[in-house]
């Protein structure tokens, strides 16, 4: 099947497609040619958990929210098994590289069969799946146009595998932390956006919401939305 599929609401719809289980939501115009987020969630969660911010982002999105491949426990999954690496919170890099190439896959998957915007596809992830948005979308740049990455950090595990190019240039990032987080510091956030700026990737927004915790508040979904809205190839 490819090319426009007609709207549809499968978020009480359990797929699978590239090793990967996901919700969806397309919207009311249909798939073809929509704008298309997908959604990464935390450790410990599931698909279910980010899906319930698809009313908040612009109508002509189609939503899409991945569960992670790795069961903790009944309803409880993680994209990688955490560990510290030279005194610094660091992923398993077997864990990290797979979850990574199946996300890629899926979303390669999707667009084809569903007739997405290939301009305009951005990966949006919380803590574990924040990460998860560096490590797919910084090292396959040129598939997306912008990531969001709320309350995450860029490893340095990943670091050798970046270098500045071009379709690092052209990428967007919204960045959300708080200054209360106790799980993942604000200053691993303001460390990740030091490394984007080495790498060129100037197209980027930070933004530090005081006394927000590990968590997405209202006024980091609102800035995520607006980033959203507000991106468009005319912007460029």
């Amino acid at each position: 099947m490819s090319g426009t599929v007609l709207a549809q609401d499968a978020g009480d719809t359990l797929m699978s497609d590239a090793g990967l289980f996901y919700r969806m939501h397309l919207p009311a115009q249909g798939s073809g040619g929509a704008p298309v987020v997908f959604l990464l969630h935390g450790m410990g969660s599931n698909e279910l958990d980010l899906m319930s911010l698809d009313s908040a982002f612009p109508d002509k999105y189609a939503v899409v929210s991945v569960r992670a491949p790795y069961e903790l426990q009944p309803g409880s999954y993680e994209w990688y098994q955490s560990k510290v690496v030279d005194g610094t919170m660091d992923g398993d890099t077997a864990q990290l590289d797979g979850s990574a190439q199946s996300i890629n896959q899926l979303v390669a998957d999707l667009l084809r069969r569903y007739g997405f915007d290939r301009t305009r596809v951005y990966l949006v992830g919380f803590s574990q799946g924040a990460v998860m948005t560096y490590e797919v979308g910084l090292v396959h740049p040129g598939t997306y146009r912008g990531i969001g990455v709320m309350s995450g950090d860029l490893y340095g595990s990943l670091e050798p595998k970046l270098h500045p190019s071009m379709p690092l240039m052209k990428m967007k990032v919204f960045i959300s932390h708080g200054d209360a987080d106790q799980r993942i510091p604000v200053q691993l956030a303001e460390q990740s956006y030091g490394k984007l700026l080495r790498l060129g990737v100037r197209r980027t927004e930070f933004h530090v919401y005081p006394g927000m915790g590990h968590e997405i508040n209202s006024a980091a979904l609102d800035d995520l939305a607006h980033w959203l809205k507000f991106d468009t190839p005319d912007a460029d």
